[in-house]
């Protein structure tokens, strides 16, 4: 029995193949490159070095005192301090965002702080005086509601009152390019037939366009227009008016004329075939009215002889 049980331990320390030397080292090995790939891929990116700050030994900075001169025309500024702050970075967060809110006001503040004090003598109903109340209302500053963008701060810390210093910049918008002469408004004659369209009279006198009649003024100006009402199948609207304006431009030493139409639709909510002649009138005239103010900038361009865009 005792050979029987030795003979099949050593039948299975037989079976089992050696450990070959060197293969966990290298698993081990592998396991640590890999490992330091994904620290390498994944790691956070680096923190932005901060700017310097600058040790004003003998006092405030310069610029604490009075803006640099860019701030009054390149740039806005603001402006903070914070005090009781033991290292030169301990308060910078805190400086940052101040002098970033004074920058904001700087920029437009529409009301400033200020505080309200205000006394009120208490009476009885013989007249007597009882008392004096005096209460005060704070009003808080209300600054501009803008992006900040592409703002430099420049720090100072003034070690003996234990002082951070911190001014806010930011460039201005470039002034807006000086505005090219402008042309002389044109006027016109109005053609005999332009009485067919009163409405349109009237718009022109509005807008400055006709001239006087003892002007020489050489240009001459026609239109007409065509009306159309009809009915519609809808919920809501039962008709659709149409105008069609048309506009033609002529002077003596500039031939030929020139030409433009425009087409104006508008819904009614009844049936045309229901109107009353007045009605119809109306209707007729609101339709002009709307291409009128629909299409401005297009007769404007037109009367001046401007090629639109």
């Amino acid at each position: 029995m005792k050979y029987g049980v030795g003979l099949s331990l050593f039948l299975l320390l037989g079976c089992t193949a050696p450990e070959r030397p060197g293969v966990s080292e290298r698993l081990a090995a592998s396991e640590q490159q890999h490992q330091a790939q994904l620290n390498e891929a994944f790691a956070p990116p680096a923190p932005s070095r901060p700017e310097p700050v600058s040790r004003a030994a003998a006092g405030p900075p310069a610029w604490s005192q009075a803006f640099p001169e860019s701030c009054q025309a390149t740039e806005w500024c603001g402006f903070a301090v914070v005090d009781a702050c033991a290292t030169p970075f301990a308060c910078r967060n805190e400086a940052e965002l101040q002098a970033s809110r004074d920058l904001l006001c700087s920029i437009s503040s529409r009301i400033r702080d200020r505080t309200i004090r205000r006394t009120q003598r208490t009476l009885t109903e013989s007249g007597e005086e009882t008392g004096v109340l005096t209460y005060s209302q704070e009003v808080r500053e209300r600054c501009a509601d803008v992006p900040l963008r592409e703002v430099r701060f420049e720090h100072a810390y003034w070690e003996a009152q234990q002082q951070h210093f911190t001014l806010a910049r930011m460039l201005r918008p470039p002034p807006p390019p000086p505005a090219s002469e402008a042309r002389p408004t044109r006027l016109f004659r109005v053609a005999p037939g332009f009485s067919e369209a009163p409405i349109l009279k009237d718009w022109l006198q509005e807008e400055g366009r006709l001239a006087a009649v003892e002007a020489t003024e050489a240009w001459t100006l026609g239109a007409s227009v065509a009306y159309e009402l009809k009915p519609h199948d809808g919920t809501l609207f039962h008709g659709t008016a149409t105008a069609t304006l048309t506009l033609t431009l002529e002077h003596p030493d500039a031939p030929p004329r020139s030409e433009r139409r425009w087409v104006i639709r508008r819904l009614l909510v009844p049936n045309p075939e229901t109107l009353s002649a007045a009605q119809r009138a109306e209707a007729q005239e609101k339709t002009l009215r709307k291409g009128l103010s629909e299409f401005r900038a297009e007769l404007l361009a037109f009367l001046q002889g401007d090629a639109l865009k």
